[in-house]
C-alpha cells in the first residue's frame, strides 16, 4: 500500500536571505525588525493601532464619521468584510474617473471627492524626499493612502516567503513550519486517495464510436464531402467588343436603375371652374392671348368662370394633354439632380463687423474748390499740413485743415481770372469744412503750425490772397517728399521734373532752432512723426552739383529748386519716392524710346538712370520701390516685375491675369504684399510667400479701377487701403497683415464712398497720420473723407 510523505519544514524568522542576492531597501528595513517584539496572530500594538487609527480618520474627514459597525467590519479577519468607504460596488472606477469629478458616494450618499492626485513626477520626486514612500500605498478605491506598519512589513515578509502569517501563539519559541502534499501514487505508502482508477476513465467511449461510424458511413456515400484545398478563382475573361446578339455566352450589361418620371404640377385657382375674379382676363388681355403662340403664352387655357360644376363642358384639350403626358413619359430623357442642403451663408468666410473696425473715412470733411480741368493727382506733405493737386489748370497747394488755397501756380493758357460767387472768399479760391476736424498737436490749424515757417510780409499776404504764379508747363502728377515737409516733386508734360520748395514756407535760420524746439517736444504725438524734417536738413538737397546733369530752376517766382529733363516728347504720368527720399521715379508710357517710359533719379549725385532698355509685356504704367530692399517693381499692361537693383537681374514676374493694369501699391513696413488694379475692375492682392499668382482677386467696381494706396500706417494702428474708379465711387478696405507665416491677411470691405452729384474718381492719397483720404474728381473737384 504506498503512503504519502508528509514533510515539515521549520524555518527561523530571523533567517537572512541568501548572501549572493542583492539586498532591496525594502528588505534590509525588514531586517531591522528582528529585534522587535514578535506579535501573535493578528493583533496590532499600542503603537500600530494609532498610526492605523490616524490612516482611517485621514479617509473618513469629508464625511461624518465611521461608524462602530464599519470599524468591526475592518478588524475582520474576511477579507470581503473589509472597511469600505467608497459604496459603489462593483462599478468600474474608471468611469468615475474619466467622467466625474469624484470617485463614488460613502454609506451616507455623500459624493467622495478626489484628493489623492498623484503623477509620475510626484511619485519620482517622494521616492527620493520621503524614506517612507517605499512603505506607503494609495487605496484607489477608497482615495486615501496608508503607511504600513513595522507588524504589517513582517506579514508581507512571511508571505513572501511561503509562511503562514504568524506563528502559533503559545508564547513558546514561534517555529515556522510548512506542509508539503504530493498527490502521486508512485512509491508513496500512505497516499491521500486509496482507490484505483476504473476502467471505464481509460476505455474509448462507445457513444463517440458510435458517431464516427456514422459519419463515416456519409462520407463514404459523399453525402458529406470534407473540405480540400481551395483551389484560386480564375479572372473572368470577356470580349469587350463582342455584340450580345453574338453565339456563346455574351456578357449583358445592366442598365442605370429607371428614375421615376417627375410628377404633374398641381392645378392652380386660375384653372378652377369658379375662379376669382382678378384671375379672368379682360378683353385686351383675351386678345392677347388669342394673337400669341403657344410657346410665348404663360399658360395655355383660357380661364373661364361657371356658375355650378354641372355647367362645365368637356374639356377639348383632354386627350392632347395626356398624348403629351405620354409622349414626356416615354421619350423624354431624365436626369437626377442632387440638391445640396447646404446654407449659403455657410459657405461665406466669417468677416468681423465693419463697426469694430473703425476708425475709417465716412463722410466729406473738407472740399476744396478752385480747380475747373480735371484732377489727375494729389498728395500730402509728411506732416500732413499741406495737400497739393495737380490738372490741367495748374498745380494748387492746400491747407488741409481748411481748405484754404495757397499757391495756384498755373501755365500761361490755362491762366483764368477767379470770380466772387456766394460761399467763395474773395480771392476766387474757396475754403468749406463740413464738419470739425481733429487735427495733430503738431499741426492744430494753418495758422498756429505755420506761423514759424512764414515770413511776416508774405503770410499777411496769404491771408488776403493767393499766391499766383504764371508758367510755361502743365502739371500733371505730383508727389511731396517723404521726408522733408517743404520739397515737391511736379511731372510736367514736356518730359521735365521738377523739384520745387514754395518761398512761401521757406524758414529763416531763427525759425529752424525754434522749430527743432517745438519738434523734440512734439515727437511723441504722432506716430510715424519721428524722423519727419520740415526745412532744415533739406536746404543742401536742391543745390547744384557739380557733374550733375540737373539745371536750377529759373522764370519760377515763389518756387526754387531743380529742372530734371527727362524726354520731351513725352508725358510724365507717375512719381514715386523711395520711402528714405533719396530716389525719384517717374513713368512716362507713351515716350518714345523704351529706356525712357521708367526713369530713376539720384537726388545725392543729381544723376538721371535709365535702368530698362526693354519691355516684355507692353508699355510701362507704374512703379513703385520696395520699402526695405533694393529692389524695383515695375507694371507694364500684362504683368508685374520685380528687379534686384543691386544685381541687376530679374526676382521674379508676377502673373495677373489683368488685360491693363493701371496702378500698384505695396504694402509698408515688411514689403511682401502688394497690390494692383486693372481696366477690367480687378484688384489683385499678391503674396510674395505664396508664389507670383494673385492670393485674391476682387471685381467690386462696375467701371475701370484708377488707382489703388494702402495707408502709410497700413502696418501700425491704421491697416487701411483705397481704391478708386470711374463708377463715381471709392472703395475703402481693412487690410491687416499678421506678423505670423501660417496666418492670412484680413481684407474686408468697410465702406464705400461715393461723392455726390456722381463723376469719375480718378485719384485717391491718404493723410500721412490719420484715416483720412482725399478723393480728386473728373469734374475739378477735390473732397477729403474723414
Amino acid at each position: 500500500m504506498p503512503s504519502a510523505k508528509k514533510t515539515r519544514h521549520v524555518v527561523s524568522d530571523d533567517g537572512a536571505a541568501p548572501a549572493e542576492k542583492p539586498v532591496r531597501e525594502e528588505d534590509e528595513a525588514l531586517g531591522d525588525l528582528g529585534d522587535s517584539k514578535e506579535i501573535s496572530g493578528f493583533e496590532i500594538g499600542e503603537d500600530e493601532d494609532a498610526e492605523n487609527a490616524s490612516t482611517l480618520a485621514s479617509g473618513d474627514e469629508e464625511g461624518e464619521g465611521s461608524s462602530e459597525s464599519d470599524e468591526e467590519d475592518y478588524d475582520s479577519d474576511d477579507s470581503e468584510d473589509e472597511y469600505t468607504r467608497n459604496r459603489i460596488g462593483k462599478v468600474p472606477l474608471k468611469w468615475y474617473l474619466d467622467n466625474h469629478d469624484h470617485i463614488g458616494y460613502d454609506i451616507s450618499g455623500k459624493k467622495i471627492a478626489r484628493t489623492v492626485k498623484t503623477s509620475e513626477i510626484d511619485t519620482l520626486l517622494r521616492a527620493a524626499e520621503d524614506p517612507d514612500a517605499w512603505r506607503t500605498i494609495t487605496d484607489v478605491e477608497n482615495d486615501r493612502e496608508i503607511k504600513l506598519t513595522d507588524s504589517d512589513l513582517r506579514i508581507i515578509q512571511r508571505i513572501r516567503k511561503g509562511l503562514y502569517p504568524t506563528g502559533r501563539g503559545d508564547g513558546e519559541e514561534d517555529e515556522e513550519f510548512q506542509v508539503e502534499y504530493e498527490d502521486r501514487l508512485e512509491d508513496k505508502i500512505h497516499p491521500l486517495r486509496t482507490r484505483y482508477p476504473s476502467k471505464k476513465s481509460f476505455m474509448p467511449d462507445q457513444d463517440e464510436a458510435r458517431k464516427v461510424k456514422r459519419l463515416i458511413k456519409l462520407i463514404r456515400a459523399g453525402i458529406i464531402k470534407p473540405k480540400g484545398e481551395e483551389k484560386p478563382k480564375k479572372e473572368e475573361v470577356f470580349d469587350a467588343w463582342r455584340d450580345e446578339d453574338e453565339e456563346g455566352e455574351g456578357r449583358k450589361l445592366k442598365g442605370p436603375a429607371p428614375i421615376p418620371a417627375p410628377k404633374q404640377a398641381l392645378p392652380t385657382h386660375s384653372e378652377s371652374y369658379n375662379p376669382p375674379e382678378e384671375y379672368l382676363f379682360d378683353d385686351a388681355e383675351k386678345a392677347e392671348w388669342e394673337a400669341g403662340d403657344d410657346s410665348i403664352r404663360k399658360q395655355n387655357y383660357m380661364p373661364e368662370k361657371f356658375s355650378c360644376l354641372r355647367h362645365v363642358p368637356f374639356y377639348r384639350d383632354f386627350l392632347k394633354e395626356r398624348f403629351e403626358r405620354c409622349l414626356d413619359l416615354y421619350l423624354c430623357p431624365r436626369v437626377v439632380k442632387k440638391k445640396m442642403n447646404v446654407d449659403p451663408l455657410s459657405l461665406l468666410p466669417q468677416l468681423p463687423s465693419p463697426s469694430d473696425l473703425r476708425p475709417f473715412p465716412t463722410t466729406v470733411g473738407v472740399d476744396f474748390k478752385g480747380h475747373h480741368e480735371k484732377v489727375t493727382d494729389s498728395s500730402f506733405n509728411v506732416t500732413g499740413e499741406l495737400l497739393a493737386t495737380c490738372a490741367a489748370d495748374g498745380l494748387r497747394i492746400w491747407d488741409t485743415s481748411s481748405g484754404c488755397c495757397l499757391i495756384h501756380r498755373a501755365p500761361t493758357k490755362a491762366m483764368v481770372k477767379q470770380k466772387n460767387e456766394e460761399g467763395e472768399c474773395s480771392n476766387g479760391d474757396c475754403w468749406m469744412t463740413n464738419r470739425t476736424i481733429p487735427t495733430p498737436k503738431t499741426n492744430v490749424t494753418f495758422l498756429i503750425g505755420y506761423l514759424v515757417n512764414l515770413r511776416d510780409k508774405e503770410f499777411n499776404s496769404l491771408l488776403c490772397s493767393v499766391v499766383e504764379i504764371e508758367v510755361d508747363v502743365a502739371p500733371l502728377c505730383v508727389a511731396w517728399h517723404p521726408k522733408y515737409a517743404d520739397i515737391i516733386a511736379v511731372g510736367t508734360d514736356n518730359g521735365t521734373v521738377e523739384l520745387l520748395r514754395p518761398q512761401c514756407v521757406k524758414a529763416t535760420e531763427a525759425a529752424v532752432e525754434e522749430d527743432s524746439d517745438d519738434e523734440g517736444d512734439d515727437s511723441d504725438d504722432e506716430e510715424g512723426a519721428p524722423g519727419v524734417k520740415r526745412t532744415a536738413g533739406s536746404i543742401d538737397i536742391l543745390e547744384p552739383v557739380e557733374g550733375g546733369d540737373w539745371t536750377p530752376l529759373s522764370d519760377a517766382p515763389g518756387f526754387e529748386g531743380l529742372v530734371i529733363k527727362a524726354d520731351e516728347r513725352a508725358d510724365i504720368t507717375k512719381l514715386t519716392w523711395h520711402p528714405r527720399g533719396w530716389y525719384l521715379s517717374h513713368v512716362a508710357p507713351n515716350a518714345v524710346q523704351v529706356r525712357s517710359q521708367c526713369v530713376i533719379h539720384n537726388l545725392r549725385s543729381q544723376k538721371t538712370i535709365r535702368p530698362f532698355s526693354k519691355s516684355k509685356g507692353g508699355k510701362i504704367q507704374a512703379s513703385a520701390f520696395h520699402p526695405r530692399k533694393p529692389q524695383f517693381y515695375i507694371c507694364t499692361q500684362k504683368n508685374v516685375r520685380l528687379y534686384d537693383l543691386k544685381a541687376q537681374s530679374l526676382v521674379r514676374t508676377y502673373v495677373s491675369g489683368a488685360q491693363h493694369i493701371m496702378a500698384i501699391s505695396v504694402f509698408p513696413g515688411t514689403g511682401e504684399h502688394l497690390t494692383i488694379v486693372s481696366q477690367d475692375r480687378r484688384l489683385c492682392w499678391f503674396d510674395n510667400e505664396l508664389g507670383n499668382k494673385p492670393w485674391k482677386t476682387w471685381r467690386y467696381h462696375k467701371r475701370v479701377v484708377r488707382d489703388v494706396e494702402f495707408h502709410p500706417l497700413a502696418a501700425g494702428r491704421l491697416p487701411l487701403m483705397a481704391t478708386c474708379s470711374d463708377d463715381g465711387s471709392a472703395h475703402v478696405f481693412h487690410t491687416k497683415v499678421y506678423n505670423d507665416a501660417m496666418s492670412n491677411p484680413l481684407v474686408v470691405p468697410v465702406k464705400k464712398l461715393r461723392p455726390k452729384d456722381g463723376g469719375r474718381v480718378l485719384s485717391c492719397s491718404w493723410h500721412p497720420h490719420q484715416p483720412w483720404v482725399v478723393l480728386t474728381l473728373g469734374d475739378g473737384r477735390v473732397q477729403m473723407w474723414v
